[in-house]
């Protein structure tokens, strides 16, 4: 016979989805409940300004580590500000402990570059365009634009 084994406490990671905006709400309210929550933010330029203001970085979204079974379903229902959990079906979408544990790392990451998509990157890094017409194509890194999802690559076509 076979048994599922689970962390010893239960409690696993969920993905609760926000309305527009109110993810620090949520977040706010559900540590008011003495519930375990990472709502990941990160340090943005504001547009043309020297100032920078901190986003969400997973914007409409807030990640919940609870046992579920004993809190029960309900009690993540009548939030100010939250839609419910995510779900593929009728059954909650569960985030894996390792997978929380690399997206940590990784925002860690990039938090320490302020924020900035790419910052990793320099001038000929080879980088792979994953979206668009030119999806599949490698490329090189030349340069960064304004606005913060921006960049400049050489195509060899």
């Amino acid at each position: 016979m076979l048994e599922r084994c689970l962390p010893a406490s239960g409690r696993k990671w969920y993905v609760l989805r926000t309305k527009p905006q109110k993810e620090r709400l949520v977040a706010s309210q559900l540590r008011q409940r003495d519930l375990d929550v990472y709502f990941p933010t990160y340090r943005r330029p504001e547009n043309g300004r020297r100032s920078t203001r901190e986003s969400a970085f997973f914007p409409g979204y807030v990640f919940v580590h609870v046992n579920l079974n004993q809190i029960g379903s309900s009690a993540l229902s009548w939030i100010p500000g939250l839609h419910g959990l995510v779900k593929f079906g009728p059954r909650p979408a569960v985030i894996a402990e390792h997978l929380m544990a690399n997206l940590r790392a990784r925002l860690v990451v990039v938090q320490r570059a302020g924020g900035r998509a790419f910052a990793s990157m320099e001038k000929g890094d080879v980088v792979r365009v994953t979206r668009g017409p030119f999806s599949g194509y490698d490329a090189l890194f030349d340069a960064r634009l304004q606005g913060h999802k921006r960049v400049r690559v050489l195509l060899a076509l």
